[in-house]
């Protein structure tokens, strides 16, 4: 009996929210880098928006999986090379008289979550592997 999502396509996913996790680090990086730049507008990685494009979300409420067959005994959300993660100014507001809209601590906060999202990420990668590592060595006894 085939799975419903194939290792393999899991492992890419993860390895796709890594990048978007590495990237959204060098983002809110950099807003702090420019805490003091008169006129810079904040950026972030846009997580929520490249998710429901994922999982073909109608609407808050409604969460719909639209998969994509790729072999004939499972299924796919969507092709992994398909995911980008934009990166989206924040022109709606100025934080200081001079324009620029960074706020550290928010910053902070932002880079903490988002290293608790990388860390959790590394630890599914390491139980898939943990996985492909047990099925491989009880497979030879």
């Amino acid at each position: 009996m085939g799975d419903i999502f194939p290792q393999n396509q899991i492992l890419e996913i993860l390895g796709k929210s890594l990048q978007g996790t590495s990237l959204r680090h060098r983002v809110l990086s950099n807003n702090i880098a420019n805490v003091d730049t008169p006129q810079f507008k904040r950026s972030d990685v846009d997580f929520n928006q490249t998710l429901k494009r994922i999982i073909g979300e109608k609407n808050k409420s409604d969460l719909q999986i639209s998969p994509v067959k790729t072999h004939s005994k499972h299924l796919s959300i969507k092709e992994t090379s398909q995911i980008t993660f934009p990166v989206i100014k924040d022109f709606t507001s100025s934080y200081r008289k001079d324009g620029n809209n960074v706020d550290i601590e928010r910053e902070m906060v932002e880079i903490n979550k988002n290293s608790l999202m990388y860390n959790s990420i590394v630890n599914l990668l390491n139980n898939e592997f943990f996985i492909l590592r047990y099925a491989i060595e009880e497979g030879r006894r």
